[in-house]
């Protein structure tokens, strides 16, 4: 089972770190995003400048990048002039402690969102579009029973 972090309760769901892209004029609403609504952890001013040289490359050659960290996994958000966006399919999901919290959020900031529920009484999500436009998940994290 999926346990959050007690202080960044959100957590990645990935099997490698995730790369999505973004315009530099979203950097503020992609911090809130992921930072502030997702619960995920951002790194302090070292490990964040060292996401600006990603995969090796030096950071002057590479474009700034915002990095939010979940357990062993990072989701990386390149900010370039002209990102590539596909709404389609879902780039992110995200376990959170509370949907509820998430929805009224997004109600208060007037951001539409689909709520669904998958087949198991116990599955159900929020998918929404990020500032960038990239399609999110979240879904609800039950804390280990065993």
């Amino acid at each position: 089972m999926i346990e959050p972090y007690p202080n960044h309760p959100g957590v990645l769901i990935s099997i490698d770190d995730v790369h999505i892209e973004a315009s530099p004029a979203d950097r503020e609403a992609m911090h809130w995003f992921y930072g502030t609504l997702a619960e995920l952890r951002m790194p302090t001013g070292e490990q964040q400048e060292s996401a600006d040289a990603v995969d090796g490359a030096k950071a002057e050659d590479s474009p700034a990048t915002l990095r939010f960290r979940s357990e062993q996994h990072d989701l990386l958000v390149s900010l370039v002039n002209d990102p590539k966006i596909d709404s389609n399919p879902c780039r992110v999901i995200i376990a959170v402690t509370s949907l509820d919290r998430i929805g009224a959020t997004l109600d208060e900031r007037k951001t539409p969102y689909e709520r669904s529920h998958g087949l198991y009484h116990t599955e159900e999500y929020i998918s929404v579009l990020d500032p960038a436009g990239n399609r999110v998940r979240f879904q609800r994290a039950w804390p280990a029973t065993f």
